[in-house]
């Protein structure tokens, strides 16, 4: 039983990334449509846009943990 019980743990920060994910997609798109100027609209994409690069890089680093422990 135990095994559900970490696995339901993992499952469900799983779910949170994919949340902050979509989320910062859905900001994306409503920076294009929301009423401001170009310069406010690049202002707000690259906010969002910083909140993606620091996941991403993250990610990466990750990405590299896990390669080099089954090298």
């Amino acid at each position: 039983m135990e095994e559900y019980e970490v696995f339901d743990e993992y499952l469900q920060k799983s779910k949170i990334i994919r949340a902050f994910c979509e989320d910062r997609e859905r900001m994306l798109f409503e920076s294009i449509r929301i009423d401001t100027s170009s310069d406010g609209k690049i202002i707000y994409l690259k906010a969002v846009g910083k909140e993606i690069d620091e996941a991403g890089e993250f990610i990466e680093e990750m990405k590299k943990k896990r390669k080099s422990s089954f090298i």
